[in-house]
């Protein structure tokens, strides 16, 4: 089959608010230096999750496994599982990149020092989340990250 047979499907992708997690962690443990960065683990030692149609808790016993690469890139894979209030189990996978100019990123680890401390709750993201205001909007001034990032304080009062 041709380019010019493959038909045109016009898909508009849209988001509605799930649930908003609250984990438990424990202090990162630091493996140590390896090839590619320094390797920490963050275990998670439980939590809960509500949203309009879905709720229950975070088992403990997933983690954050991060690499923390020589080129200041942060590789990120998290696996956990939640229980939700009628029994089911989903396991989540999560995998992601942090990375930003060197004053960003050094100004980014001095702000989660100081304010995610147990309690704190903040979500971020690069899309806006229905019936949420951002407490803030990042515009990154990099032609390789163009979308802004929004920045939620947990709780917040939403329709969901």
């Amino acid at each position: 089959m041709g380019k010019e047979q493959i038909p045109k499907v016009s898909v508009t992708p849209s988001f509605s608010f799930l649930y908003a997690s609250i984990v438990e962690i424990e202090p990162p443990l630091l493996v140590g230096e390896g090839p590619y960065g320094e390797r920490r683990i963050i275990n998670i030692t439980g939590g809960a999750f509500a949203g309009p149609r879905l709720s229950g808790r975070v088992l403990p016993g997933g983690a954050d496994w991060q690499i923390i690469r020589k080129d200041g890139i942060a590789e990120l894979t998290a696996r956990y599982t939640l229980k939700t209030n009628d029994g089911a189990l989903i396991y989540i996978t999560n995998w992601g990149l942090r990375h930003g100019p060197k004053d960003v990123m050094e100004r980014l680890a001095g702000k989660l020092e100081r304010e995610l401390k147990p309690g704190a709750r903040v979500v971020s993201c690069n899309f806006g989340l229905p019936g949420w205001n951002p407490e803030r909007i990042l515009r990154p001034d990099s032609l390789r990250h163009s979308d802004p990032i929004y920045i939620y304080r947990y709780p917040q009062d939403h329709d969901g």
